[in-house]
């Protein structure tokens, strides 16, 4: 990525009469908290056998820089975010199981979900009267880790039945399409608005079965959407977000099950996951 700015950069310098282009530096820096409702579904057929529902806490920093500022045709702007985010939520799904007694009996459960996302996107400023306009492209990395804690169910006779849990660990590699607008009403009060498309073209989940072991599946990823729009108030920044994230169901993966003594095999169901949330941020730039 920092080749293909470099690379960007020198062209467009190129391009540019001496004395029309600068480096603009950095124009914005925030930091601050973020409270998401999130959902996870997965699907097999157009069944839904599992949804998670629940908060996520997050903190995120992002970075703005306008690497080349001219004065008439706009600026080429970079714009980096990184978070952390985590979240106890409910699980309400079912067994998966090979043995027909207990395959697809209904289980409640929690899900501790953490991770960390970063962001970089490229785009061009255009300044149309009092609105900026900022068409951009980037790419996206996300790391999560999704553990599911061991529950409670009973079988068809109305007995307990143990139901263990496992962990997976995601991580997934997306391009983002969109185009961001911002209007200073005056030197104090600025409104905000972004959207645009994402696609997930690598995804891997890497997970522990109970008596398979470790087992890595690599679903396909779809078209999703995301959006925030809001306000800066001299320094308080805040606004509201949503982002989703598709993913097709995976190839099979076949593994030896020692507890049924047998091979098996699994993947991972077409999945979603939404999040609506709201952040807050102090704007030192």
């Amino acid at each position: 990525m920092k080749i293909i700015t470099l690379v960007l950069v020198v062209l467009l310098v190129g391009t540019v009469p001496a004395g029309a282009a600068r480096f603009g530096g950095v124009e914005e820096f925030h930091l601050g908290p973020s409270v998401d409702y999130f959902q996870w579904k997965e699907y097999l057929g157009g069944t839904r056998v599992v949804k998670e529902s629940g908060p996520l806490f997050g903190v995120d920093a992002a970075l703005g820089l306008n690497l080349l500022q001219t004065d008439e045709a706009g600026a080429l702007m970079l714009k980096g975010k990184l978070g952390l985010f985590g979240g106890d939520v409910d699980y309400d799904g079912g067994i998966t199981s090979t043995n027909p007694a207990y395959n697809g009996l209904p289980v409640k459960s929690d899900v501790i979900y953490f991770g960390v996302r970063q962001e970089v996107d490229l785009g061009w400023r255009l300044p149309l009267r009092a609105v900026a306009v900022e068409p951009f492209g980037g790419i996206g990395y996300r790391w999560w880790l999704r553990d599911i804690d061991n529950s409670t169910t009973r079988d068809l006779a109305g007995q307990p039945l143990g139901v263990q849990g496992y962990t997976e660990y995601w991580q997934t590699v997306y391009a983002r399409f969109g185009a961001r607008a911002r209007y200073d009403a005056n030197t104090d009060l600025r409104f905000f608005v972004e959207g645009g498309a994402m696609y997930p073209f690598y995804t891997e989940n890497e997970a522990e079965f109970p008596g398979s072991g470790t087992v890595t599946v690599k679903p396909d990823g779809a078209w999703s959407a995301f959006a925030e729009a809001g306000l800066r108030y001299r320094n308080l920044r805040t606004g509201v977000h949503y982002e989703g994230l598709r993913f097709a169901q995976s190839p099979g993966v076949t593994a030896y099950n020692s507890t049924e003594g047998r091979y098996v095999t699994i993947y991972q169901p077409r999945s979603e996951s939404d999040i609506v949330g709201i952040s807050f941020s102090w704007a030192f730039k």
